[in-house]
């Protein structure tokens, strides 16, 4: 999965949260996702297991699949 891919499907659960906002909600700082919305940097390991934390919370497979894909660097 490419990066930009998985920013699309990050940003389409934002909904009208902040950046800082969300990415708290996920324990990352909002700076961090930012920075991945703006294609500065690439998300860490730790940033994407706390993603896969705050979205497995909520019960979405279609992220959690997206994450692990993108991770291994599969399509």
């Amino acid at each position: 999965m490419e990066m930009t891919e998985l920013v699309k499907m990050i940003r389409e659960r934002q909904g009208k949260m902040s950046i800082e906002e969300y990415a708290n909600k996920m324990g990352l700082r909002g700076a961090t996702l930012s920075r991945c919305y703006n294609d500065e940097r690439a998300l860490g390991i730790d940033a994407i297991r706390k993603m896969a934390d705050y979205f497995s919370q909520r019960g979405d497979i279609q992220m959690l699949h997206a994450l692990s894909a993108y991770a291994l660097g599969l399509d």
